[in-house]
């Protein structure tokens, strides 16, 4: 199955090596209908809001593994969405978003060192 990620999981990023039995695709970009928060060591998407998300789709084998790590369904839920590369499974936070969280305006998550 294609996997769209933004955070974490993209390639130079700590949960990286989840992937290292995927298949990277390409870099491709949502819809512009999200918002992204960065709620310190990972991000979030919303559905609310206007700006596409940038980030990298994976032909992924084993999803429990990546179901686990972003707290599907209960913290962010798996959703497809459609993308110039057909659709694509995402993760799309559930839970409140964190007093904390602030919102990253060009759709591109950085991972603060």
């Amino acid at each position: 199955m294609k996997v769209f990620v933004y955070g974490s999981l993209k390639k130079g990023f700590y949960n990286h090596g989840l992937l290292s039995e995927s298949t990277f695709i390409d870099n491709a970009m949502t819809l512009p209908k999200y918002t992204m928060y960065d709620l310190g060591g990972y991000p979030a998407i919303v559905e609310m809001g206007d700006t596409p998300i940038f980030g990298e789709v994976y032909e992924v084998n084993d999803i429990v593994r990546l179901d686990r790590l972003e707290g599907h369904p209960k913290w962010y839920r798996r959703e497809q969405i459609p993308t110039h590369l057909g659709d694509v499974w995402v993760y799309i936070m559930r839970a409140p978003l964190p007093v904390k969280a602030n919102r990253c305006p060009d759709g591109i998550w950085r991972e603060k060192r």
